[in-house]
């Protein structure tokens, strides 16, 4: 049985370590996002479009001009996203 203890243990640092690596991540992720629109209002046309074609992996626009139409943006690091246009 101590040996479980011990593998416990470490099950649990691995598990924190893990944690801590994610939470310097998302802190870094969510400093880019705080600084994007003033790096957004620096690039340049080209630029912006080569920051959404590796953001963006698909979109899909269903429904007639006039009518209810609806957007489906596909993204590549994250959830599909639907919404009216």
């Amino acid at each position: 049985m101590p040996k479980r203890r011990h593998s416990a243990a470490g099950g649990a640092k691995e598990k924190l370590r893990t944690q801590s690596e994610h939470e310097a991540a998302l802190a870094g992720v969510q400093k880019a996002l705080r600084d994007l629109p003033g790096v957004w209002e620096q690039l340049e046309p080209e630029e912006r479009k080569e920051v959404l074609g590796q953001l963006v992996e698909g979109m899909q626009v269903t429904g007639r001009p006039g009518e209810g139409r609806t957007a489906l943006m596909r993204v590549r690091y994250g959830p599909t996203y639907e919404a009216p246009v």
